[in-house]
């Protein structure tokens, strides 16, 4: 990864830029479409230009980064979170790009250690 000057924040052990770059227009043809392999390439410009995060929510606070519990946001983002994962385990040094999601609940269930991790366990498949 390239250096640039860019303003970084501290999410725990990780380090982002304050700036990701999202891809919830991946999550419908209604926003356009590209090849695959025009969509990594413009991917891999942005992580040389040391833009390392990418997000596949909708615009919304660092809260959102890695998993919320939210009725009002659509669960739709699969496309980008499949794409995003091919980027992803395909560079050399995959651990240095990261990809922040959210989970929505879409009716009453009982919040447990055990269904947040099946949901994030599911997303990282992906």
């Amino acid at each position: 990864m390239q250096n640039s000057p860019r303003e970084t924040i501290n999410l725990g052990s990780l380090t982002v830029p304050r700036l990701l770059i999202g891809l919830w227009q991946l999550s419908s043809p209604g926003w356009g479409s590209s090849s695959p392999v025009r969509i990594r390439r413009e991917m891999l410009r942005h992580v040389q230009a040391g833009y390392n995060a990418f997000g596949q929510s909708s615009p919304t606070t660092l809260a959102h980064l890695f998993i919320s519990l939210s009725n009002r946001y659509a669960d739709h983002y699969g496309g980008a979170e499949v794409i995003f994962g091919g980027f992803r385990s395909s560079l050399p040094n995959p651990q240095a790009v990261i990809g922040a999601t959210k989970w929505c609940v879409f009716g009453p269930i009982e919040v447990t250690r055990q269904v947040v991790q099946d949901a994030i366990n599911e997303r990282n498949a992906k």
